[in-house]
C-alpha cells in the first residue's frame, strides 16, 4: 500500500493559496477533516452535486480567520464551529459559514441522527426509533446540571483566550457507567478553570450576561466532545434495557460518533449549512 499523503495546517493553507484551479472547503482541525469529507460526499450524492471541493483543515478558527485577513481567497468556502459566537454573526467574508451549535459533535444529540444506528442495534426500523425513542430525559438532565458552568467556559475561551482543547477530554460523569453528571467532578473541573484564570465565578457570569441576554441550551452551546460521553452511556443503558447486550459493539463515545458520522446530515440544519458551503 502506498503511503497516504499527510499535511499540517500550514501546508493545507499554502495549498489553498497556490492551487487556484481547485476548490476547497476549509474546516478547523484534523478530526473535522474526516467528518466533513464523509458528509460532503453524502450530501453531494444525495443532491446530485459534483463533489469538486477538497476538504482541508486550517488549524482552528483563530488561525483560519487570521489567514483570511491576510489573503484574498477566491477558491474556498469555510465552515467554523459556533463555539460561543452569535450564530447569526456575519463575517466580512461571504464564503464563511458558522455552525449553529458549539461544534460538529453537538449534532449527534438528535434522535434523527442516531435512529439508523439504534434500528440496527435493536432490530427495528429507523421510523420506529424516531416514533418511540426519546432523549428528552438526557437533554433535561444536562441542562439542569451543566448550564451553570457555561459562563465559566465562555470566559475561559473568549476572554482568557484559553485553549478549548482543554475540555475535550474532560470527564464529568458519575462512576459505574452512569450517564448522569457527577457534581463532584463538575465542581473540580469548574474550580480548576477558575484557578487558572484567577477570576471568580461571579466575574465570569457578569461578563457572560453582558453579551448574552438568556441562558443557552446545553445540547447546543456546551462543548459537544464532553456531552458525547453522556449520550454514549445513555444509549447503552436504554438499548440494553430493551434488548440485552444490544449495545455491546459500541464501546466508547468515539466508537459511537464514528458510527453515526454518516447520519449527521439527517439534521436538516446541518444539511443546509453543508449544501450552501459546497454549492
Amino acid at each position: 500500500m502506498d503511503e497516504l499523503p499527510t499535511y499540517n495546517a500550514r501546508e493545507n493553507l499554502d495549498r489553498v493559496l497556490m492551487d487556484e484551479n481547485s476548490k476547497y472547503l476549509i474546516v478547523e482541525g484534523p478530526f473535522d477533516l474526516s467528518v466533513y469529507s464523509i458528509l460532503v460526499e453524502i450530501i453531494c450524492r444525495k443532491h446530485s452535486l459534483n463533489n469538486e471541493r477538497l476538504v482541508v483543515f486550517g488549524g482552528g478558527k483563530c488561525n483560519i480567520l487570521k489567514f483570511l485577513e491576510g489573503n484574498s481567497i477566491q477558491n474556498s468556502t469555510v465552515i467554523l464551529d459556533m463555539d460561543f459566537d452569535d450564530p447569526d454573526r456575519i463575517y466580512p467574508y461571504p464564503f464563511v459559514y458558522l455552525l449553529r451549535k458549539y461544534s460538529i459533535e453537538n449534532y449527534a444529540i438528535n434522535v434523527q441522527v442516531i435512529s439508523r444506528l439504534l434500528s440496527v442495534l435493536l432490530n427495528v426500523t429507523p421510523q420506529d426509533v424516531r416514533r418511540h425513542f426519546t432523549i428528552t430525559e438526557l437533554i433535561q438532565h444536562l441542562n439542569e446540571e451543566l448550564s451553570g458552568i457555561i459562563p465559566i467556559l465562555y470566559y475561559y475561551q473568549c476572554i482568557f483566550n484559553g485553549n478549548k482543547e482543554r475540555w475535550a477530554s474532560a470527564f464529568l460523569n458519575r462512576p459505574n457507567g452512569d450517564w448522569r453528571v457527577c457534581r463532584q467532578q463538575l465542581e473540580r473541573f469548574k474550580n480548576s478553570i477558575l484557578t487558572d484564570m484567577h477570576v471568580s465565578e461571579e466575574q465570569c457570569i457578569e461578563a457572560y450576561r453582558a453579551v448574552f441576554n438568556e441562558e443557552h441550551c446545553v445540547s447546543i452551546s456546551f462543548p459537544g466532545k464532553v456531552l458525547l460521553e453522556s449520550l454514549h452511556r445513555y444509549l447503552k443503558e436504554k438499548c440494553n434495557a430493551r434488548k440485552v447486550d444490544s449495545y455491546s459493539t459500541i464501546n466508547s463515545k468515539r466508537t459511537l460518533f464514528n458510527s453515526i458520522v454518516s447520519d449527521l446530515g439527517e439534521c436538516e440544519e446541518l444539511e443546509n449549512i453543508l449544501l450552501t458551503a459546497v454549492a
